[in-house]
């Protein structure tokens, strides 16, 4: 008898503990990503204006399709002097704006192009923002 008191004292102090590691686990409050300043609407915007940019095509041609969950946009147009379809994901945060482009010939998405990664400056009084990259500068209003 002494042996199966044992045992029940012990499954009782492991269910005890493995409550106890459920219950902090389940208390803590989870870690919030921090809050971007854009809407998803003007990241659309300052993605097409910043592929426009680098690739020298006009926003008019270009479609905000899809936002992931954490907050990346992804844009397409159709090139018209050989119909083929073009697809970026910009991942844009309250400084800067980083691209990466979806390579047809494998199906997969490349690289972050950290090279061409551009700054945003926001001016609040004018309610403008300037996109500053290597290679050309925009400013548009927010």
């Amino acid at each position: 008898m002494a042996n199966s008191s044992k045992y029940v004292f012990i499954a009782i102090a492991g269910l005890a503990i493995w409550g106890g590691i459920i219950a902090a686990t389940s208390s803590k409050p989870t870690a919030k990503k921090p809050q971007s300043q854009w809407t998803t609407q003007q990241k659309a915007t300052l993605c097409k204006q910043y592929i426009s940019g680098l690739m020298g095509r006009p926003t008019s041609i270009m479609s905000h399709y899809q936002t992931d969950d954490s907050g990346q946009v992804y844009i397409k147009y159709t090139r018209t002097d050989d119909g083929t379809q073009w697809r970026y994901v910009c991942a844009v945060d309250n400084t800067r704006i980083v691209w990466a482009s979806y390579l047809n010939d494998t199906g997969e998405w490349g690289r972050w192009r950290n090279e061409d990664a551009a700054k945003l400056q926001i001016d609040s009084d004018k309610k403008i923002v300037t996109l500053q990259a290597n290679t050309f500068t925009k400013t548009m209003n927010l």
